[in-house]
């Protein structure tokens, strides 16, 4: 495989992949010895575009472009770090299994399910998947919390993935109205997406009708641009 020998994302044959949500989880997962190879997924998804019927790498490209767009970061930079992410889970043969661990929140909540939805299609579908989701904040958690995490994280289930497959097509469709009808069917095998979703809908005006609130878009983006960038300054840098 080609990557650099110095490459915080070089890979061992045969290890675990975790997959977290940014790199202050990722190093504090690290320091608490947790098992294998452990990569930041770092993307903002609940700012700006996000087509969910592009593949992986299209998909990259676009947020890179959104993102440099902004001014949150150099375009060959970002670009480059979506390419190292995105290989890494393209290169599956060389672990054995790979374990997500995730927060609560909407930022972790849709980084999920574009993982679930990847890990439910095409070869990634046979790979050995567990998933840990922490009510909270994974960096506050002491060694033996994230080692007694890593001992018991369950096995994925195939309700798992269909809902993920189902909430990822509707957070990338353009009919907004997608997300309330995933709503109206039971998420709860995802415990936390529904909340997030929720949550998500909430940043937007009212459409006019006091029993809808569906997004509208270039305003949402305005008013919440100062803390989407506020996050990603936080998560720039790689950890290993």
């Amino acid at each position: 495989m080609d990557v650099p020998p110095h490459s915080s994302l070089t890979l061992t044959s045969k290890q675990r992949l975790n997959i977290t949500n940014g790199d202050s989880a990722a190093g504090t997962m690290s320091e608490a010895g947790v098992e294998g190879k452990i990569i930041a997924w770092r993307d903002v998804l609940h700012e700006g575009p996000v087509d969910s019927s592009l593949s992986l790498e299209e998909l990259s490209k676009q947020r890179a472009r959104f993102i440099a767009s902004n001014n949150w970061d150099d375009f060959a930079h970002i670009s480059g770090d979506f390419s190292d992410r995105d290989r890494v889970i393209r290169q599956l043969d060389y672990f054995d299994e790979v374990v997500l661990w995730f927060e609560d929140d909407l930022y972790d909540q849709l980084q999920l399910i574009q993982l679930l939805d990847f890990f439910s299609r095409g070869p990634a579908k046979s790979k050995k998947l567990s998933v840990i989701v922490v009510d909270g904040y994974i960096p506050p958690l002491s060694v033996a919390e994230l080692k007694q995490l890593e001992r018991t994280a369950p096995r994925v289930k195939l309700e798992q993935l269909d809902i993920a497959q189902r909430a990822w097509k509707a957070f990338g469709s353009s009919d907004p109205s997608s997300i309330e009808r995933l709503l109206n069917d039971s998420t709860s095998a995802l415990p936390y997406l529904a909340r997030a979703l929720t949550r998500h809908l909430e940043e937007f005006p009212s459409t006019g009708d006091s029993r809808r609130r569906l997004p509208h878009f270039s305003r949402s983006r305005r008013n919440r641009r100062a803390s989407s960038l506020a996050t990603w300054s936080s998560t720039r840098t790689w950890r290993d």
